[in-house]
């Protein structure tokens, strides 16, 4: 699998939905198991996706459509939870069907994958000491196994989001910082989601959710970490993202989801050997850590990810954005003439106040 951000590999990871698969032709017909799990503790369900390389003489993209092709005939997979050398809980993962594949080469818009459940009470451990062992057995013939800690010990601030100066026409907009700390991780993702309701001529109304992409980068571990937001970025994403229909009224911004995801040292060493070459001569190593003992190719990643997610509405009289960022959504340069208003009660007696 071909992946050009960390972003985009846990997509492909968790959600499974992207069309750009490698075509993994083996000549020598060698049984090759292609296996991705990326554990979080911040999620319930954990998926992991087990399915097999096309291999053989037939044509690799009649075969790509051929979902059975993909998969093997028995898959009997289970993960443990180890401390301190003893297994404390095991599961034994269920095979479902999700939806929502990506058109593309290979089959869709369904697909099988494997899962276990946790509860909210007893989720995975991101804890010293605490490790995931997983081991697959496909088609009662080859054994594979991997294992895992948890990324853990990260850490995300209360952010005040301020992206416009008392003057930005003058002074330009302003850098919102935010603070993170990166445990033991050695990628950190950051995106925004803004909520904008919209309310129509019909006196309708509809909630339209505008993703921000902040940044991805590589963090030393054990460090606070300031991710800088660029006010600019914010207007111009609410400008490309809405269209000045002549039907909308009225529009509000009535919250920011920040998503935080921290991505362990193996995950980046995978995404590393998996970019793209510019070089002309496209060999490149395979990194994976899955193993096995029998006589198996073996492509993929068994890892683990943290994500901390902050929700900020207006409720509680908690400011979504700052006095000057919301006056500047409402009549600034670049979103204005878009009907937005705003309830922060520092503007009551503004023309842009939501009540006048």
């Amino acid at each position: 699998m071909k992946s050009i951000a960390f972003l985009s590999s846990l997509l492909f990871l968790l959600l499974f939905t992207s069309c750009k698969e490698e075509i993994i032709v083996v000549s020598d017909q060698k049984e090759t198991a292609v296996i991705y799990g990326v554990l979080d503790p911040s999620e319930s369900i954990q998926y992991i996706k087990i399915t097999k390389a096309i291999n053989g003489t037939a044509n690799a993209l009649e075969e790509a459509k051929n979902e059975s092709a993909n998969y093997f005939d028995n898959v009997e997979a289970t993960v443990f939870e180890i401390i301190n050398g003893d297994t404390v809980r095991t599961w034994t993962l269920k095979d479902t069907i999700v939806s929502g594949r990506a058109a593309g080469l290979y089959y869709g818009p369904t697909q099988k994958v494997y899962f276990f459940r946790t509860s909210s009470n007893k989720p995975l451990r991101a804890e010293s000491g605490v490790f995931y062992h997983f081991q697959a057995k496909l088609n009662n013939k080859f054994t594979v196994t991997a294992v895992t800690d948890i990324v853990r010990e990260v850490g995300l601030n209360n952010p005040s989001y301020q992206f416009a100066t008392t003057n930005v026409g003058k002074d330009g907009y302003a850098q919102t910082s935010l603070n993170v700390y990166s445990g033991n991780a050695t990628l950190v993702n950051t995106h925004l989601d803004l909520l904008v309701q919209q309310k129509f001529a019909n006196n309708t109304t509809r909630i339209d959710t505008l993703p921000w992409k902040i940044s991805e980068t590589s963090v030393p571990t054990g460090k606070s970490i300031n991710i800088s937001i660029n006010g600019e970025d914010f207007y111009k994403t609410i400008k490309n993202g809405l269209k000045n229909q002549s039907d909308v009224i009225q529009r509000k911004l009535i919250g920011i989801d920040l998503t935080t995801t921290f991505g362990s040292s193996t995950l980046e060493k995978y995404i590393a050997l998996n970019k793209p070459s510019s070089s002309l001569a496209q060999t490149k190593p395979n990194f994976t850590n899955i193993t096995s003992k029998d006589d198996i190719r073996l492509y993929g990643i068994f890892t683990s990810t943290h994500t901390l997610k902050n929700s900020r509405t207006n409720q509680n009289s908690i400011r979504i954005i700052d006095v000057y960022s919301s006056k500047e959504l409402c009549v600034g340069i670049l979103t204005n003439g878009l009907n937005f208003c705003t309830d922060d009660a520092y503007h009551n007696k503004s023309s842009f106040y939501c009540g006048n």
